[in-house]
């Protein structure tokens, strides 16, 4: 007996037997010495149950009641008890009828104290909580990311669009996001890019472009703004869904600013190469007045010398490259269309396109405003255009 005894004390549980209906109980003494009573203050098992806490009291003695009507094979419950200095346990009751005739049944059963276990839980619940807080703060935070991202971020399903953040959308100049999703994305294409577009996409549906893919391309958008954008293609498998994410970068004005780079290069070539040619130009004309006494009216032939002065083969060839990157095929198409075109004509048409302004253009040339409009019309003419067409508008549709 010594050896169950101790067993039961090293476990925390205590038996106890219940008669009814005089409700006379017999109990183990750890049973009140987990409470923190005498034994001597239980005598009825009213003793006990008037000590649970108020929360779990309905639930122990509906539990209890089951097991009288035989609703349930034995009777187990869990609930809060007050100890003598006024803190609660948890406990586990478990207990089944042993006895029972017309008069009387008698219940035995065991109490096992679980409060360091209820405690761990409670701990493990309120970590559990406050990590489910902490994710979904988080979430959150990552939603508003996403939201306030300033490169348009995207999702699609099956090819139909579920989500646009609001950079994506106002990139395509749409004020809200329903109103972007109603809409066919390739409907905001640039014409020419259409093609470029096509053949990504079937690389990607046929496997033959890998995840993720990358691919730069114009647009046309909603409030009409023309854009360069850059995108970045790429699969998501989120709660057995795969999504197509596009994360989206306006790059207009990178792609501007380079090419107001390489046509301030242009410019810098051309004027450079006319500046040194004119410094040996005017050296000439010293060394000449020198040797031979020119006069003031002998000067004038050797400046219109320099007035027809042009850049090297090899500075404009240079020059021409860098045109051609920026405007693809400008000068191919030109010379296609007008054979008759030299040199000079198609530096001219190239400044032209760069938008330079007529002072501009008579400053590379060196010659007079009154010169350039001589020399526009004679241009005008070898483009087949009539008098009142703007050969400004003309050169930059082409």
């Amino acid at each position: 007996m010594d050896f169950y005894h101790s067993c039961m004390e090293a476990a925390l549980i205590a038996i106890w037997e219940m008669e009814l209906p005089s409700g006379k109980v017999r109990f183990s003494e750890m049973k009140t010495k987990m409470l923190g009573y005498s034994k001597n203050m239980f005598n009825h098992y009213t003793d006990f149950t008037k000590l649970i806490h108020p929360k779990d009291y309905e639930r122990a003695m509906n539990a209890m009641k089951s097991h009288m009507k035989n609703l349930t094979d034995n009777y187990s419950t869990e609930y809060r008890i007050r100890c003598h200095d006024d803190t609660y346990i948890w406990l586990r009751d478990i207990g089944k009828i042993i006895k029972k005739n017309e008069h009387s049944l008698i219940l035995r059963g065991v109490v096992l104290n679980i409060n360091n276990e209820k405690l761990q839980q409670e701990e493990t619940l309120a970590l559990i909580s406050e990590a489910k807080k902490t994710a979904e703060e988080n979430e959150l935070k990552y939603k508003m990311l996403i939201e306030h991202s300033p490169f348009g971020i995207g999702a699609s399903v099956n090819n139909i669009p579920v989500y646009a953040n609001r950079a994506m959308y106002d990139i395509h100049g749409f004020d809200k996001m329903e109103d972007f999703l109603s809409i066919p994305k390739r409907t905001f294409l640039h014409p020419e890019d259409k093609e470029k577009i096509n053949k990504f996409m079937e690389m990607i549906q046929s496997g033959k472009r890998k995840l993720p893919a990358t691919i730069e391309y114009r647009i046309i958008n909603k409030r009409n703004e023309h854009k360069y954008l850059r995108a970045i293609i790429s699969e998501l498998e989120l709660s057995s869904y795969s999504y197509r994410q596009s994360i989206i970068f306006d790059i207009t004005k990178e792609i501007e600013n380079n090419q107001k780079a390489k046509e301030d290069s242009f410019s810098g070539i051309y004027l450079k190469a006319k500046e040194r040619e004119i410094v040996n130009f005017r050296k000439c004309i010293s060394d000449i007045i020198v040797k031979y006494g020119l006069m003031n009216e002998d000067l004038r032939v050797i400046d219109k010398a320099l007035n027809d002065f042009t850049i090297t083969e090899k500075e404009w060839d240079f020059a021409k490259s860098q045109f051609d990157f920026l405007h693809e095929n400008f000068f191919k198409n030109l010379i296609q269309l007008f054979p008759k075109l030299n040199q000079n004509d198609l530096r001219h048409c190239a400044l032209i396109k760069m938008q330079k302004t007529n002072a501009e253009i008579a400053k590379m040339f060196n010659i007079h405003i009154s010169s350039l409009q001589r020399y526009r019309q004679r241009l005008k003419t070898k483009l087949n255009l009539d008098h009142s067409t703007d050969i400004i508008k003309y050169i930059n549709s082409l």
